[in-house]
């Protein structure tokens, strides 16, 4: 594009376009570095867990918590239920009481069923 011929407002313009372009790029790729280290950082990603398990339960919409409790119940208990290798080696405590739990109200249901 010639700018020789283009109106200096236009121009003005345009640069401040690709400026604010620009400084909306260097923004996300900053919230993205920063999530990613608060991701690597045990401690910092028990807090982000933390808040945004408290922030599900406090106020959020009935479907966002819905769908939360619908991927515990199809990933978490179906995991620990199938013995997943993956699920029991990073979580066998939480593998080892999501079984048991499962197993628990299965037996409940068994022995209300048979009364």
């Amino acid at each position: 594009m010639n700018t020789a011929m283009t109106s200096c407002p236009i121009v003005t313009s345009l640069g401040q376009y690709l400026a604010a372009q620009d400084r909306d790029e260097c923004l996300v790729l900053a919230i993205e570095a920063e999530a990613d280290l608060m991701l690597d950082d045990e401690k910092r990603r028990a807090q982000l867990a933390d808040s945004f398990t408290e922030s599900l339960y406090s106020g959020t919409d009935d479907a966002l918590l819905a769908e939360f409790h619908a991927f515990v119940g199809k990933q978490l208990l179906r995991a620990a239920f199938d013995h997943d290798p993956v699920v029991r080696a990073l979580y066998p405590n939480l593998a080892k009481a999501a079984r048991e739990w499962v197993d628990l109200v299965a037996e409940v249901q068994v022995k209300k069923e048979a009364a």
